[in-house]
């Protein structure tokens, strides 16, 4: 009766066993495809930022080109404008000398 009874909880030990390496086995295998799948969104989700960094990258080499242009623009015009200032200048010592 004893060896009948140890032979029981022997076999549902062996059986308890297996279902805990089946289980182990597939949670395993859960959990790898979901990694699996993290790893891929993670790569995704870096490939966009790279790209939107690129895309943004160029909109601001775009504005300082835009600024940088109408910095000289305004720079040219301050230089015509110092120019006409010297002329005019010239020409009231000039009228004045005449006027003498």
């Amino acid at each position: 009766m004893i060896n009948h009874r140890r032979n029981q909880l022997q076999s549902i030990d062996n059986k308890i066993t297996k279902m805990q390496k089946v289980n182990k086995d597939f949670i395993e295998s859960k959990l790898s495809e979901h990694l699996e799948k993290l790893r891929n969104q993670f790569e995704e989700y870096q490939i966009s930022l790279i790209s939107r960094m690129g895309q943004v990258f160029t909109q601001q080499q775009e504005k300082v080109t835009t600024i940088k242009q109408d910095v000289q623009e305004y720079l040219n015009k301050l230089d015509n404008d110092e120019n006409n200032l010297t002329s005019i200048e010239s020409n009231e010592d000039d009228i004045i000398v005449f006027m003498y």
